[in-house]
């Protein structure tokens, strides 16, 4: 086909959005050359960092490159050492010796402390931002442990049919993504481990099977306060809902739907902020599927590094 620039920043957007980090890498390597959309170092940097979250060595070497020489961001060589550091985890030689050679610019403390922060980083957590002390979880709220715990659940509940099956899912967990104010919820038959939440934060994503076997489940992706940080039931428009079911696979949907026409919004309230309070009712159907979400949670502190784009 014609090469259009425009049109394949357009795609890397769409699947940036749902998660995929090599998209999310390719938008900041477009943004950061001005490749089909406007030169915006800053917002390069942003999608890098995304990628970064979810251990895409090559945008964690990128950001390593970027606090070395100041690009987008204010330099800073411990900085650069310690995504450099990350970056080096597979053994790749290139980051290996970017690591090295960036360290001859650091005292050993410095060193010392960084190799502790970079040690101390796991995959889903944001991408380090400032060095407070050794070990210390960089980017993450003053305090935070290496891990992340999972949000605060009070209640919810999925329930409905899939194609004639029944289903009721009473464990979730949510996931924020903050400059959006959109939010994205698991609820699942089964109990969600503490290793499966830390990454749907992370990702906004999960998977129909586990262990190679299918399982009850659905994922809703939405914009609580239509961009804003205030939830509104007016303001839910649309929502991509993916259900799953254990005894019929074929049976789940992947589908955006609408407002009122698939979905009514019976109760929405809270603040779609880091820790924020969400409470929602919403019940639908759309052809053979039929569903009640209710939901009381806490949304995470943290960012994930994909989720919906809101129109503000």
């Amino acid at each position: 086909m014609k090469q259009d620039d425009v049109q394949a920043v357009a795609w890397l957007q769409k699947g940036a959005a749902q998660g995929n980090a090599t998209a999310q890498y390719n938008l900041g390597l477009w943004y950061a050359k001005g490749q089909g959309v406007k030169l915006d170092i800053a917002k390069a940097i942003e999608w890098m960092r995304k990628a970064g979250a979810q251990g895409m060595a090559v945008a964690q070497w990128k950001l390593g490159v970027a606090y070395e020489n100041g690009e987008g961001v204010k330099k800073d060589p411990l900085l650069a050492y310690v995504n450099y550091a990350i970056a080096a985890r597979g053994g790749n030689k290139e980051y290996i010796e970017y690591r090295d050679d960036i360290a001859k610019q650091l005292t050993p403390a410095q060193a010392k402390s960084g190799m502790a922060a970079a040690e101390a980083w796991t995959v889903g957590q944001p991408m380090p931002t400032s060095i407070a002390a050794a070990g210390s979880v960089a980017g993450a709220p003053a305090g935070a442990t290496a891990v992340a715990s999972a949000p605060v659940k009070t209640r919810c509940s999925a329930t409905g049919s899939m194609g004639g099956e029944k289903f009721t899912a009473t464990n979730c967990v949510a996931s924020l993504y903050i400059d959006q104010h959109s939010v994205a919820i698991w609820f699942n038959e089964d109990p969600i481990t503490p290793a499966e939440a830390e990454n749907f934060q992370m990702s906004s994503y999960t998977s129909g099977d586990k262990g190679g076997k299918p399982r009850t489940m659905a994922t809703i992706m939405f914009c609580p306060g239509g961009g804003q940080a205030t939830a509104s039931g007016a303001a839910v428009k649309s929502i991509d809902i993916n259900t799953n079911h254990a005894k019929s696979p074929l049976v789940g949907i992947q589908r955006v739907v609408e407002a009122p026409r698939d979905f009514k919004v019976e109760r929405m309230t809270g603040d779609v902020k880091p820790g924020g309070t969400l409470s929602g009712k919403i019940t639908g159907g759309l052809d053979k599927t039929s569903f009640n979400f209710d939901f009381e949670l806490t949304l995470p502190a943290k960012d994930a590094a994909a989720g919906l784009s809101c129109s503000k």
